[in-house]
């Protein structure tokens, strides 16, 4: 009698538990201003109630800290990624010699693959050159194409000798069809507003985008040339993510530039018309924020950019993606996104007292039926 009396009282334990998700889903949806956060949260907590292991929780650097709406608590809640699951057929396949998916906004690393090991970058250098061209020229500054910065290898910008351009044009060249003769163009300008040449303390461009890649802490990083036809401009994919979060937080009319899908422009001097089209991702991709691709011989693919990605329907994360040394770039950055919203949550937890040794949950968001589902399981 009293073993069926515990097991009833178990039973009406788990109704109540699994009432109070459902309930949470609607009161989620009424406050709805961010889209599903914590289902895993949820699976995770209720999990480590019943005794079990819950999945583990990648490192997080510096993540922020903010209150949340909770029904348990006022406490002050901290946003941090859950895995569903650490099976290793769950992992993508990615052929790029080196790989990392970061969180731009919390540091959270997601995905690595050789993560600290130097590669060419090929073009991905134009992100750095783009970076100091836009904090050393006045947007309206005039740059005119002389016969050294044509004579660089490449014409896919279709500039020619005597042609000039403002700044704020130039750097769609630099970025969309990924002109050599435009980041030539920077390296050797001259702003008028400065003794010559502009850069670094020594007056090189190069210079200044080494003693930028310094101050990032961009320490496997080495520039030779502003355009990465030179293998010996190399990096990490580490350090590239260093790079694209600087570019995230203080220059985003460089990643709005780089995802314009077309920019047309008539110079000076000469009068042409250009037409630059997008090489760095394909058209139509809505999650792509901005970034830069790359190719030479011996860096093979490269691609270095920030999408929004939206793990479990738990809200749009801004993740940084670097791929160096890959035969297939756009698979392979695919296979990470993929990755990040089918076995990631985004979420937070929060204790239900002070003194509460297990983690209470915030609810704030939709598609909490799949923490049922963990749940149940």
């Amino acid at each position: 009698m009293q073993d069926a009396f515990s097991f009833d009282r178990k039973g009406v334990w788990d109704i109540l538990k699994i009432g109070a998700l459902i309930a949470v889903i609607f009161i989620s949806f009424d406050f709805g201003s961010r889209q599903g956060q914590d289902l895993l949260a949820a699976a995770s907590a209720l999990k480590i109630q019943k005794g079990k292991p819950a999945a583990p929780v990648p490192k997080i650097k510096n993540p922020p800290s903010g209150s949340a709406l909770s029904l348990l608590s006022t406490s002050t809640a901290s946003a941090v990624y859950f895995r569903k699951t650490n099976l290793p057929a769950n992992v993508p396949v990615v052929e790029g010699a080196g790989a990392i998916a970061v969180d731009l906004e919390t540091g959270a690393i997601l995905f690595e693959k050789n993560k600290d090991d130097i590669y060419p970058t090929a073009s991905l250098a134009k992100l750095m050159t783009a970076v100091i061209a836009q904090e050393t020229f006045a947007s309206s500054t005039i740059i005119t194409a002389g016969s050294d910065s044509v004579s660089t290898y490449g014409n896919s910008g279709g500039i020619v000798r005597g042609e000039s351009f403002r700044v704020s044009d130039l750097l769609y060249g630099l970025l969309l069809p990924s002109s050599n003769d435009a980041s030539r163009m920077f390296e050797l300008a001259q702003d008028p507003l400065r003794h010559p040449p502009a850069g670094g303390a020594d007056g090189g461009f190069v210079s200044a985008m080494n003693a930028k890649a310094a101050s990032l802490g961009m320490t496997r990083t080495s520039y030779v040339d502003s355009s990465g036809l030179k293998q010996d401009t190399a990096s990490s994919a580490a350090d590239l993510v260093k790079l694209l979060r600087y570019i995230y937080l203080k220059h985003p009319e460089i990643a709005a530039a780089s995802r314009t899908r077309q920019h047309s422009v008539v110079s000076g001097g000469r009068k042409i018309r250009h037409i630059w089209d997008n090489i760095n991702w394909p058209a139509g991709d809505k999650k792509f924020l901005g970034g830069k691709a790359g190719f030479t011989d011996e860096a093979i693919e490269t691609m270095a950019g920030i999408w929004s990605v939206n793990p479990s329907q738990s809200g749009n994360r801004p993740i940084g993606i670097a791929i160096l040394g890959s035969r297939h770039r756009v698979s392979d950055t695919r296979a990470i996104i993929r990755y990040i919203e089918n076995r990631f949550v985004y979420g937070t937890t929060t204790p239900l007292t002070h003194d509460a040794p297990k983690p209470g949950i915030i609810f704030s968001g939709a598609a909490l039926l799949e923490a049922v589902k963990e749940y149940l399981r």
